[in-house]
């Protein structure tokens, strides 16, 4: 098995508030997200111009039953590792809230149109 030299493995764990430190994660749970996917770090660390790399079939070394996948960067732009996840984690929380906030205005109108179509009828 050959070393990706220059490479900076991030797992799943490193980022997930379910996790204890003791547990494999890197950052406070106040900066961590709940269950993260490996699409969604994949997604952002794309987004924040890391050009990863996604190994689906890789186990936490921790958890080794569990195939969470990995992601691996190569250029972390003069950033420590840690830097980069809490970056990273700030990205998928940023995309999952702004994802909430278009379900609820979506209720928000549903409801508004209910309201609408079910008010109540005057009857003198």
């Amino acid at each position: 098995m050959m070393r990706d030299e220059g490479k900076k493995v991030i797992w799943p764990s490193y980022l997930d508030n379910k996790k204890s430190r003791k547990e494999g994660r890197r950052i406070s749970k106040k900066k961590a997200v709940e269950s993260p996917k490996i699409d969604e770090i994949n997604i952002a660390a794309n987004e924040l111009g890391y050009a990863p790399e996604t190994e689906y079939d890789k186990s936490y070394p921790a958890s080794w039953w569990e195939k969470s996948g990995r992601i691996k960067i190569k250029d972390l732009k003069n950033k420590t590792k840690n830097q980069v996840i809490e970056e990273i984690a700030k990205q998928i929380q940023d995309k999952r809230d702004k994802g909430k906030s278009k379900t609820s205005e979506k209720q928000t109108k549903q409801q508004a149109q209910i309201k609408q179509q079910t008010k109540p009828v005057n009857r003198k």
